[in-house]
């Protein structure tokens, strides 16, 4: 699988972040609840982020990071 490149992650983040600064508040609350019922029905994918994440954060550390 092809990854982003630094240039195309930054881009990406722009357009989010920007995107989002315009959103209604109506439109951030279906966001937040679309979230909230993904999360409901699916627990093991949460957990299994969580624990890359802190594999990720604990690989970090030990590397001086």
């Amino acid at each position: 699988m092809e990854k982003l490149t630094e240039a195309a992650r930054e881009a990406r983040a722009r357009y989010v972040r920007e995107y989002r600064k315009n959103q209604t508040e109506e439109q951030k609350e279906r966001r937040r609840e679309y979230a909230r019922e993904w999360a409901k029905k699916n627990p093991d994918k949460i957990k299994a982020a969580r624990v890359r994440y802190w594999n990720k954060k604990a690989a970090q550390l030990e590397n001086g990071g």
